[in-house]
């Protein structure tokens, strides 16, 4: 199907054909999401080996686990952002359609949004990171009692969880603007449909 064939008369084709892709797409990130930690904790555990009590024992076990994760979200997002860049292309063509510049004015910026989303949940990752290496560990102790205290230890272990969870919570906003801009733009009021369909 080409994209000329879809700006047919009115936007609202191309727009139902960008809510189901952006749909899809959202529900790709969701599935990930939830099913990714279920594989993670499915890889089946082996009897313990010799070498059983060496530091490296379970090693095996952490990685294939660490791969069942990163393999399933992956392939989740993956076809999420397939499904998410194959809706820009009938957005643009049920934007021409259209009219209203707040609304063309929001589904553009959650095309944007959706496209340059990747290199934001990179760079927020990226800063986390630097944060937490900046937030040097400081082993305190006080001499009356006895306690050792570790400054910033719980705030960068936040900022190790945000790590992961920011760049994931980003993805899932950009697929939810993303579907939620097509239902916009759908109900919006045609630019020319001279064949009076609604």
């Amino acid at each position: 199907m080409s994209l000329p064939s879809l700006t047919g008369e009115t936007h609202r084709t191309p727009a139902k054909i960008w809510i189901i892709l952006a749909t899809f797409a959202l529900v790709c990130v969701v599935l990930g999401l939830c099913l990714a930690p279920a594989a993670m904790w499915l890889v089946p555990v082996g009897p313990e080996s010799a070498w059983g009590h060496s530091p490296l024992a379970g090693l095996d076990q952490i990685l294939l686990r660490i791969f069942a994760f990163l393999f399933v979200i992956s392939v989740f997002l993956g076809a999420g952002n397939f499904a998410g860049l194959a809706a820009v292309p009938f957005a643009i063509a049920a934007l021409t359609r259209c009219k209203g510049a707040d609304r063309i004015g929001f589904a553009l910026t959650a095309i944007t949004f959706f496209i340059l989303g990747p290199l934001l949940a990179v760079l927020c990752a990226l800063a986390m990171v630097a944060l937490s290496l900046v937030l040097a560990t400081e082993v305190t102790s006080n001499p009356a009692t006895g306690a050792v205290r570790t400054e910033w230890e719980g705030l960068r272990s936040l900022v190790v969880f945000g790590t992961f969870a920011v760049p994931l919570a980003i993805d899932l906003l950009r697929f939810a603007v993303l579907s939620f801009a097509g239902v916009i733009v759908y109900f919006a009021d045609p630019r020319s449909d001279p064949a009076g369909s609604p």
